[in-house]
């Protein structure tokens, strides 16, 4: 039952790890006194103890009367050991932060306002107490400083595993959420008008740095029109399924099925940085490469036709990413100059070949091995830009040739 409830209240969850291991450290210290009085032996078993009956009485009553009692209670444990140790700075920092965090957590501010004048008066009555304070020698204050370092690392850990979590969450949310669209984009000609309509109003959009791909298939459209149809589908299935298969391996969202192009995008949810992004990306374009090769051998064998080729363009930028359309139809998707570029890249491109933009080349350095392709003057575009097709990517030390050849100007 226990387990079941600290499961579904997040207050629990999030406190009990930084309470439990403050005051083991604080029990640590204490252990480092001598000698060892039972008075001190019952202080180091009441620390062990207290973070898990703590904890299960919060899984028995959770309500926010229930967690501010809590730190009541910790803000007058805090006081009495902080008296106890004779104001040691190392142990002082490290209760005082449990008590900061988990103050914080439960019910912030007005929490923390409420619980620090039961530390002072825990202060009071433990001098009361213990006149005497017990101080130990060497050993207790390099115990203290460790236990200080060892709880700020902690912290920053167990920060680290919540933002994640987080985020994964967030993730998952989207998922479901973009899941639910399509549900409801399917059975919307079936119901009624006013059930038509989305209840929610979707997030706005976001503007992030993205890495934009590109591709599809050169020849495709001409052999549509000699083979029979049932077959161009298991064709395009097939195609498809091996292409979603490459981008979800390497990271990549895959946005729209176009015809026979396909638009996928890197940096959308958790994103290791724009030359990760980048670098994830033109991988999964060689791969495809690779992998369409092989395939068109067997397309060329079913249809007794042409092999066919994949061509592709990458670009990277900042794009406006969101729900877009109408109250009856929505797509999550990314706009703006940088998917036009990509686009126009991919139409440039000849066979086999990944064009990648100037960006792209700058961002992964020596590592990408290209050939300068000149300047395309591109629609929508006031200047012509630079293009390189994409050879390998290399290990570290890879030469790349960022020199622009003096070839015409080409019109996409």
């Amino acid at each position: 039952m226990a387990r079941h409830h600290s499961r579904s209240h997040p207050l629990v969850r999030v406190t009990h790890k930084p309470r439990q291991f403050g005051y083991l450290l604080a029990a640590l210290i204490l252990a480092t006194i001598s000698p060892p009085t039972p008075y001190l032996q019952a202080w180091m078993i009441a620390l062990i103890l207290y973070p898990v009956l703590m904890s299960r009485l919060l899984n028995r009553w959770t309500t926010p009367r229930a967690a501010s009692s809590s730190m009541l209670c910790d803000g007058l444990l805090v006081g009495l050991l902080i008296s106890l140790v004779g104001f040691n700075l190392e142990v002082t920092v490290v209760l005082l932060s449990l008590l900061l965090i988990s103050c914080l957590v439960i019910g912030g501010l007005p929490c923390l306002l409420l619980v620090l004048p039961m530390s002072v008066f825990g202060v009071v009555t433990g001098t009361l107490l213990h006149p005497d304070s017990f101080v130990g020698g060497e050993s207790f204050y390099l115990v203290s400083f460790v236990a200080l370092i060892a709880y700020v690392i902690f912290i920053g850990l167990l920060v680290f595993e919540e933002t994640k979590q987080l985020k994964h969450e967030r993730c998952k949310a989207r998922a479901v959420s973009s899941e639910h669209e399509q549900f409801r984009r399917w059975i919307a000609p079936f119901l009624p008008e006013p059930l038509r309509l989305p209840k929610i109003v979707n997030q706005p959009a976001e503007r992030k740095r993205l890495t934009v791909s590109f591709c599809d298939i050169a020849g495709f459209t001409r052999l549509m029109d000699t083979i029979d149809e049932l077959l161009v589908a298991d064709l395009l299935n097939e195609y498809f399924t091996r292409m979603t298969h490459l981008a979800t391996r390497y990271g990549g969202t895959v946005d729209k099925f176009i015809g026979d192009g396909i638009m996928i995008f890197f940096g959308d949810s958790v994103s290791p940085g724009p030359a990760k992004d980048a670098e994830a990306c033109v991988s999964m374009a060689i791969d495809m490469r690779e992998q369409f090769r092989s395939l068109s051998h067997q397309w060329s064998l079913k249809t007794n036709g042409p092999a066919l080729h994949l061509r592709m363009g990458i670009h990277l930028g900042y794009c406006l990413v969101g729900n877009f359309g109408c109250s009856e139809r929505r797509e999550y998707t990314a706009l703006g100059s940088v998917v036009n570029l990509a686009s126009r890249l991919e139409s440039h491109a000849g066979e086999d070949e990944i064009l990648v933009s100037q960006e792209i080349v700058r961002l992964l350095g020596p590592r990408l091995r290209v050939s300068p392709r000149g300047l395309l003057t591109i629609r929508g575009f006031r200047k012509p830009l630079p293009a390189w097709s994409v050879r390998e990517l290399s290990n570290p030390g890879g030469e790349v040739h960022l020199q622009l050849l003096q070839a015409p100007r080409l019109h996409v």
